[in-house]
């Protein structure tokens, strides 16, 4: 199975030295959760939470977590930590994100 869409990166929890487990939040199919494989072992054009990019999401059947393939687009987290409370109110719309909406359901 195979799903392609544009979304915003909003939680990245390390999995091990190099991999972690991201949520991203789709245009098409809501909150998506997948390995993303080299996340924390690159150094150029590593992915961070608050940027928009386009997800392919992959696995052999519906029900396993996947991988994820990531090309970002553009970070608004970039403008934001300049401010404080801009950053606050960015990282709890993500939590509400990541709590509230079950995964693959379209919004």
């Amino acid at each position: 199975m195979k799903l392609e869409s544009q979304g915003i990166l909003i939680s990245l929890i390390p999995f091990n030295e190099r991999d972690a487990v991201a949520r991203v939040f789709t245009r098409d199919y809501g909150v998506l959760v997948g390995m993303l494989r080299g996340a924390l072992g690159v150094k150029k054009n590593r992915p961070l939470v608050g940027q928009f990019g386009n997800v392919v999401w992959g696995a052999r059947l519906d029900s396993q977590l996947g991988v994820f393939h990531w090309d970002a687009e553009k970070n608004i987290g970039a403008k934001i930590l300049l401010n404080s409370n801009s950053l606050m109110f960015m990282n709890a719309a993500f939590d509400l994100l990541n709590t509230l909406l079950p995964e693959r359901e379209a919004y």
